[in-house]
């Protein structure tokens, strides 16, 4: 509960600061990730594991060419951990992730293509660890525990950095690409030394802004 006041908290904060402009617009996102834990952790066979995002944002003019465009998203992150002839193992992570990202755009509110950089945050959510018999087919699942001491598999709240590169149409449609990394080290336990394990996620959305001008 308090996860989620905290989530609710940090978006309407942002929502507050975008709504002083009338030339505010809301906007709705969806598409796929492709996305890893990067580290010296990992397996020496982990790999990449792909997901789907959904979102709604709010695009604030700042004036000229640029704008501030905070976003609720659902993410789906993690990676494939291991896999040999017999067995797969997959982290699905599970993400609320808000990223408070800065854009300049070519044409300022008439579309064109928009580039912007801002920090995230993201609040871990239910996330599985499922294994795969190869043999029989047979899938099973485990929680997987977040938290601070050892017996936790990974830390929780997550911070990092945001890029994305897209184009938007004068009617409101844009696509997207984004690269987000993630700097806080997942590692737990008080003793942590040069272990690290760090999320990162590439990718692809399509959406709409309404009341586009």
């Amino acid at each position: 509960m308090k996860k989620t006041f905290s989530i609710l908290a940090v978006f309407l904060f942002a929502l507050h600061i975008a709504g002083f402009s009338q030339s505010s617009r809301v906007g709705l996102t969806g598409g796929f990730t492709i996305s890893d834990i990067m580290g010296n952790q990992n397996q020496m066979n982990h790999n990449v594991k792909t997901g789907y995002t959904v979102g709604i944002l709010v695009n604030t003019p700042l004036g000229g060419k640029f704008s501030f465009q905070p976003s609720l998203n659902y993410v789906q992150k993690g990676n494939l951990l291991k896999e040999d002839a017999n067995v797969k193992v997959i982290n699905a992570l599970r993400y609320v992730e808000v990223p408070f990202n800065f854009l300049y755009s070519t044409n300022g509110t008439n579309g064109g293509f928009f580039v912007g950089l801002g920090p995230t945050l993201s609040f871990n959510v239910p996330s599985k660890r499922i294994t795969e018999n190869k043999k029989t087919e047979k899938k099973t699942s485990t929680d997987i525990i977040f938290g601070e001491t050892a017996a936790a598999d990974f830390r929780g709240i997550d911070y990092g950095a945001n890029a994305v590169l897209g184009y938007r149409l004068p009617g409101g449609f844009f696509a997207q690409a984004y690269y987000n990394q993630g700097i806080r080290n997942l590692v737990t336990g008080e003793v942590v030394g040069d272990k690290k394990m760090r999320n990162a996620c590439f990718g692809i959305q399509i959406g709409f802004l309404f009341n586009n001008k």
